[in-house]
């Protein structure tokens, strides 16, 4: 049996929800979006945490959440049988959460069930999360640890997304369109709105392209580059990505690794009246391609930072690789 409080934990990021969990957990399930959402983590033998999220305002009824958590629980047939219920249970306290529209809950059916519902007015979201535990695992410390981990908004202007050694913050005004989880690969392409704050009319909304991030990392470097370099590994994937367009491959450095800068532009004849138009009324443009291509040789992986930009996002790149952790291990004991 593992104990799990002499193992390293590492931290999980998924659409602001952040916790920390043992090292054997990792991402199992996700859906829905920042608004509202779902997470599953699990190890090789059971779910282990399950997190909900829903954005919220006005009054919230905690109690009648839980029901209806409960409830469905119940109809579950792997834990139905025999389940017993606590709805009065202490699990994390409300003033180590800093919640005070909170209300905890355990059950237990063969394996163990504590869980915790909260409202967190500085987000306007409600937030109801379980962790699962086998009887003879140290089932309250462990989920006490791990509830009481969890940072249910992004803090600032970042989000971190963070699993299966993927580790990165992007801007807040980006959102997630697509991921891949695959052994040995992970990529999100996020999109940002470029005209959320500037739509002045229909024709703008049809005439702008919409800033586009993909990021991914791909494990086994050192098979990879035995038979290629980096250059020539960079060249070959931006020839995947980059249809009809020869981008520029520069040497560069990512966090003291060697590296790979991307540039070039992508505007067709027919864009180019799109453009002036986009820049006489003061709106961004996503007509050039950036980014950034690094092998870390501590983690044994590959890492793609590559945008679709305006002009005025050309820093951004850079920024984003240099809050890529590609191979440090972090305290993460809270």
């Amino acid at each position: 049996m593992t104990d799990f409080f002499q193992a390293p934990w590492h931290r999980i990021g998924w659409q602001g929800i952040e916790l920390t969990v043992p090292d054997e957990w990792n991402i199992a399930g996700i859906g829905g979006g920042r608004d509202e959402g779902y997470l599953r983590l699990e190890d090789a033998e059971l779910p282990r945490v399950e997190v909900k999220w829903a954005d919220a305002s006005g009054f919230v009824d905690i109690d009648k959440m839980v029901d209806g958590y409960l409830q469905k629980l119940r109809k579950d047939r792997k834990v139905a049988r025999d389940i017993q219920i606590d709805k009065k249970a202490r699990v994390v306290s409300k003033r180590r959460m800093n919640k005070k529209a909170l209300q905890c809950f355990t059950w237990s059916a063969g394996l163990n069930g504590y869980g915790a519902a909260w409202y967190c007015p500085e987000a306007s979201r409600t937030v109801i999360t379980q962790i699962t535990t086998k009887p003879e695992e140290k089932g309250p410390q462990l989920a006490e640890r791990v509830i009481s981990s969890i940072q249910d908004y992004a803090q600032g202007d970042w989000i971190r997304w963070a699993s299966y050694g993927f580790d990165v913050q992007t801007p807040i005004g980006f959102k997630l369109t697509a991921h891949k989880m695959m052994a040995g690969h992970i990529q999100m392409t996020l999109k940002r709105d470029v005209l959320a704050d500037n739509a002045r009319s229909i024709v703008l909304q049809n005439l702008v392209t919409p800033e586009q991030l993909t990021l991914s990392r791909w494990g086994m470097a050192n098979i990879t580059l035995k038979k290629m370099t980096l250059h020539e590994w960079a060249e070959q994937e931006m020839g995947k990505s980059l249809k009809r367009m020869k981008p520029d491959l520069q040497p560069a450095e990512v966090n003291g690794h060697e590296a790979v800068a991307v540039t070039g532009q992508q505007l067709w004849a027919h864009q180019q009246l799109a453009r002036i138009v986009a820049r006489f009324a003061d709106v961004p443009y996503a007509d050039r391609v950036s980014g950034l291509i690094w092998h870390c040789p501590e983690a044994n992986s590959l890492h793609v930072v590559q945008m679709l930009i305006d002009i005025g996002s050309e820093d951004l790149p850079a920024e984003i690789a240099a809050r890529f952790i590609c191979h440090s291990h972090e305290d993460t004991d809270t």
